[in-house]
């Protein structure tokens, strides 16, 4: 199974006819995909471009691609060994096997597509009242000696020792 890769199409070049060692042609093409992106938080912006290689018969991929539309590449890596005067070199090529145009994923209901999913904060439950957590026994019956307070004529509590007004 080849990997995919979206983005944005930046370059598309022609079609180049390459000679090879046995003296035969063949034709590469290239796409450049900007995959850049923005920091929601910091509004910085991190570039990513990505260039993939189409080959023989697959060039024609590219044929109903425009430079700005979203694409979706399926793709693979290739790697060659390069040797000389004693140096070894690898190199890493993306092959791109195949190019549509990007469809966002459907939702479930009605077809629509599907929006991001926003967490919402989640609410605190309440606490329970006092005549409800009475009656769920996890409150106990308040004395009768100490609630209301005792008050004297101008509404304060009686019985404060230290005169503080609370």
């Amino acid at each position: 199974m080849a990997n995919v890769i979206t983005g944005k199409a930046y370059i598309i070049g022609q079609a180049e006819a390459v000679p090879t060692r046995d003296g035969s042609t063949f034709y590469k093409r290239t796409l450049v995909l900007d995959r850049s992106r923005y920091d929601q938080y910091t509004g910085d912006r991190y570039e990513d471009y990505a260039q993939l290689e189409f080959s023989g018969n697959r060039c024609s991929e590219l044929d109903a691609v425009k430079v700005g539309d979203i694409v979706d590449v399926q793709f693979m890596l290739s790697g060659r060994k390069y040797e000389k005067d004693g140096v070894t070199k690898f190199f890493t090529s993306i092959v791109g096997l195949h190019c549509s145009q990007h469809q966002r994923k459907q939702g479930g209901q009605g077809g629509a597509a599907t929006q991001p999913q926003v967490m919402q904060p989640q609410t605190m439950q309440p606490q329970a009242m006092p005549a409800q957590a009475m009656q769920q026994g996890t409150m106990q019956q308040p004395s009768a000696a100490t609630f209301p307070p005792a008050v004297d004529g101008n509404g304060n509590p009686m019985g404060n020792e230290d005169n503080m007004p609370f």
